[in-house]
């Protein structure tokens, strides 16, 4: 991962930002600061998103966020809301967010939109800490919800059929490396059940695998505004758009 990591900033000098989301990227562990502190030291923005599952304790939630933010954290995500909290509790997010604010690392909470049954996102706004955690920063919102069955539950917040009709605005903007060795053309939730968002593996180079994309039609047309597919030029996507790296552990 640290070639793939040098590999793409050697390509794409203009390589701002990157992403561990995961699953639970900080499952890795030791490994996770190691690449923190790798990316860092080239100069780029770090973020993580996780489910806030090592807040245990306040003590947990302070050791993880001291090796995370003493590598070169810059953002933390944490994702939370009912499907999330019947494996990571409400305590656990409060106590990883407190611990990351104190850390001086920019810190967003994302709770999924609420069915009728469940109150976890106003749970949160009145959660005393959390109250005080945003007078101090901290960042909240409520995010659409977007449903791979039908299970009959009603979500706020719902992503409308035409707004899923939309191009995706991930498409050459970011380079997503999987935990398969794969190297994805977009980073959303919905990737392993399209296969055309598959680009290669990390094996054959990723930037190379990566401006594969520059001369695939498909892509192409879902990447452009109201599905109008237009030329580009050989370089563009060397020279003209600015990648993200996701990196899927």
């Amino acid at each position: 991962m640290m070639r793939a990591l040098h590999d793409v900033k050697e390509r794409f000098p203009s390589l701002r930002v990157v992403v561990f989301t995961g699953g639970e990227a900080t499952l890795l562990k030791d490994d996770l600061v190691a690449m923190i502190a790798e990316a860092t030291s080239l100069g780029l923005v770090t973020r993580i998103v996780s489910n806030g599952s090592w807040g245990k304790t306040k003590a947990t939630a302070a050791q993880m966020v001291g090796k995370l933010a003493g590598a070169g954290l810059c953002e933390l995500n944490i994702s939370t809301g009912k499907d999330h909290q019947d494996w990571v509790p409400h305590e656990s997010v409060v106590n990883a967010a407190e611990a990351a604010l104190n850390a001086g690392v920019l810190t967003l909470l994302t709770v999924e939109a609420d069915t009728a049954e469940s109150e976890k996102l106003s749970a949160l706004t009145r959660d005393p800490t959390i109250k005080s955690l945003r007078d101090r920063g901290l960042l909240l919102q409520s995010n659409s919800w977007m449903s791979f069955k039908d299970t009959g539950e009603e979500r706020d917040h719902v992503l409308h059929t035409s707004r899923r009709a939309t191009p995706c605005e991930q498409i050459h903007n970011n380079i997503a490396i999987t935990p398969y060795g794969e190297v994805s053309a977009c980073c959303g939730l919905t990737l392993e059940h399209i296969p055309e968002m598959k680009l290669g593996t990390i094996a054959e180079g990723v930037s190379d695998t990566y401006l594969r994309q520059r001369d695939d039609f498909l892509r192409t047309c879902s990447r452009s505004p109201e599905q109008q597919c237009q030329e580009r030029q050989v370089d563009e996507l060397q020279a003209g758009i600015e990648p993200s790296l996701a990196v899927l552990p």
